[in-house]
């Protein structure tokens, strides 16, 4: 009995050791910091972040009512939306359609696959630097040498090509680790049900893509939408690596605005403000993204017989 109670308790002081990081980083970082945010949302600070009263919800409604009348915010919210729509409709269909394709191994699919990730293996910000030197001086000189196009406009600093080309960049560095997510789902379906799909008349390419492909995959796929979903207000898409604290109104996202009102500035008259932010958008977004999972779950392709 002895033996067996040893033995029990080395397993259980085993887990106990594994447990204890994920727990007290769960436990610091999110439950405590949370906590503290939740607290201070009710609160009024000063420059140096000592609290000067309790307001009780005038940060949660004067939040709500700026996203109405702030004519930032209210562009920081139509430039989200635009972004999160790029990735849902043009990014996700690409990337599903550039893995089947690496999937079945076309000519130079290894030299492709290494292109692709490329951009993930570099630092982004060395990235966006070559990308910037290049647009900035590359391009109108190619224009100008290649085409005689006199006057090309700087597509990063112009306002009627600025935000366009940062929808532009966050398709073009889209194809990277996803992307092998995908190609490794498609990779888990077995051989059977591809001879099978050949055998009732179903080729390789587009119809094999739709029929066999993208069902089997779904659950993956689920997941990244049910993933992107939930960080919807929070995308700041390239706008950091490009401009750091500068960007040009015009060109904020929700998640953009709400960083450089905390990192690029000392005072913490605003962490109140932006705290209760942070819950209204938790709440609008936390209810939807399980609707979201249940409705992909429910009523997305199924494989069972």
């Amino acid at each position: 009995m002895k033996s067996f109670s040893k033995i029990k308790l080395k397993k259980y002081a085993f887990v106990w050791t594994i447990m204890a990081f994920p727990v007290a980083n769960f436990l610091i970082f999110w439950l405590f910091s949370n906590f503290g945010s939740l607290i201070m949302a009710f609160q009024s600070r000063d420059f140096l972040g000592n609290v000067t009263g309790w307001v009780g919800f005038e940060n949660f409604s004067k939040f709500l009512s700026d996203v109405f009348h702030s004519p930032v915010i209210t562009t920081a919210l139509k430039n989200t939306c635009l972004m999160y729509g790029t990735e849902l409709f043009i990014i996700t269909p690409l990337q599903l359609l550039f893995s089947y394709y690496l999937f079945r191994k076309i000519p130079g699919y290894r030299i492709i696959k290494f292109i692709l990730m490329l951009p993930a293996i570099i630092s982004g910000f060395v990235v966006c630097l070559v990308f910037k030197k290049f647009v900035e001086g590359a391009l109108p000189t190619m224009m100008r040498t290649l085409f005689s196009v006199e006057g090309f406009p700087n597509l990063v600093t112009d306002p009627k090509y600025s935000f366009g080309l940062m929808l532009f960049y966050n398709v073009w560095l889209s194809f990277t680790t996803t992307l092998i997510m995908y190609t490794n789902a498609m990779g888990q379906i077995d051989d059977s049900v591809l001879e099978s799909a050949k055998i009732d008349g179903i080729h390789e390419g587009l119809q094999e893509f739709f029929t066999i492909c993208c069902p089997l995959v779904f659950p993956t796929l689920t997941t990244f939408l049910v993933t992107g979903f939930s960080g919807f207000l929070s995308i700041s898409g390239p706008l950091i690596a490009f401009w750091k604290f500068d960007a040009p109104p015009q060109l904020y996202t929700l998640g953009y605005w709400m960083y450089i009102q905390v990192a690029s500035t000392t005072s913490q008259v605003m962490y109140p403000y932006l705290a209760a932010g942070g819950f209204v958008m938790t709440g609008i977004m936390a209810p939807l993204t399980f609707l979201l999972k249940h409705l992909l779950e429910k009523y997305g392709p199924s494989t069972e017989c």
